[in-house]
């Protein structure tokens, strides 16, 4: 965490040093002193170099933090508001931080839910002094109740630094545990799968393109096949690279990866006259997985056009960060950006 001091008292501290917006760090402002009269309008004072005030400005990086406590010195950094587990033996690591000089601990662990069961979470802290990047690992044992009618484990416990507190939420489920996604082939998440055929320009197939399927849960992957377009997306029904209704992939944790190769349309099906010269067809597939009472899905889109796409995007244009989240402006080539504007004071 940087402390900034802007004193107009100070010819050093008083020039301008302008500091970039950082994605995913919080800023804190703090007027210390009001000096005098501010600008006519709140137009100037929320465009204009500050005027006439001694202020501290707070900065630091919480990409890591769900929860930032501030008490106007200090502040406290979690980085999880509640931890979740499935039924089975898990970990999980909380980060924690602080720039106070009385550094962080944690507090006892109070148990609820769970049929009455209580010592099933641990809590194993390393660091808590000031400024050092601490942890807490919360680890929880098997979880099989014998009950009928069982219920979730809940615990909570505090994560305290001088007046700050911030409580966590702890929960253990008597379900197994769920997951699934759809990935390309680096690894990012993925929703469509665009093909280009025209026969009267580029008379082969279209390129084939893959996608995977990673799910765990003690049911199997199912799959729901809707098509889309003029005509039926062409999917393998056989072997490895089968999609169908009703097509199951299996139980535990696994993953599989599809092949798709649609085949080209012809120059009869696209013929100006005759044919359908903005032809398409596609298919959406959605994977599920359940445990029995919570149930995952994820959808993926293949389609094949005759006609040119057009994705609208400009990598080229340079861009600069106005906020601190995932937005940004593009500024045109030779642009620059926006210049103060000349502002007066109360006189």
């Amino acid at each position: 965490m940087e402390r900034l001091h802007e004193d107009p008292a100070d010819p050093v501290k008083a020039e301008d040093n302008f500091l970039p917006l950082i994605r995913n760090y919080t800023y804190n402002i703090i007027v210390k002193e009001i000096l005098g009269p501010g600008y006519r309008s709140f137009e100037d004072a929320a465009t204009c170099k500050p005027f006439n005030t001694v202020s501290e400005l707070f900065r630091f990086d919480d990409s890591n933090s769900e929860a930032v406590q501030f008490d106007g010195k200090y502040f406290l950094s979690v980085s999880h508001d509640s931890i979740g587990f499935d039924k089975e033996p898990g970990e999980e690591i909380l980060l924690i931080k602080t720039d106070s000089p009385l550094g962080w601990e944690i507090g006892d662990i109070t148990y609820s839910g769970g049929n009455g069961s209580t010592g099933w979470l641990n809590l194993d802290k390393t660091g808590g002094t000031r400024d050092e990047n601490g942890e807490v690992k919360a680890n929880v044992t098997a979880y099989n109740p014998t009950n009928p009618n069982p219920t979730p484990r809940e615990a909570t416990f505090t994560v305290t630094s001088g007046r700050m507190e911030h409580t966590l939420q702890v929960t253990q489920s008597y379900l197994a545990g769920i997951s699934l996604e759809i990935v390309d082939s680096a690894g990012e998440p993925v929703t469509e799968i665009w093909f280009r055929s025209n026969p009267h320009s580029k008379p082969e197939p279209p390129s084939a393109q893959n996608f995977t399927v990673r799910w765990s849960g003690p049911d199997e992957c199912k799959m729901e096949v809707i098509m889309l377009g003029d005509r039926v997306f062409p999917f393998e029904t056989s072997g490895d690279n089968a999609i169908y209704e009703g097509h199951t992939l299996g139980a535990g944790k696994e993953n599989h990866t599809f092949t798709i190769t649609p085949t080209a349309f012809t120059k009869e099906e696209t013929d100006p006259v005759e044919g359908k010269p903005f032809l398409q067809d596609g298919a959406t597939v959605t994977f599920s997985v359940s445990n029995g009472q919570e149930t995952i899905k994820k959808t993926s889109t293949s389609a094949t056009n005759a006609f040119p796409l057009s994705y609208g995007s400009r990598k080229d244009l340079p861009t600069w960060a106005m906020k601190t989240n995932l937005k940004s402006i593009p500024i045109p080539p030779g642009g620059s950006k926006p210049s103060r504007p000349k502002c007066r004071a109360f006189s």
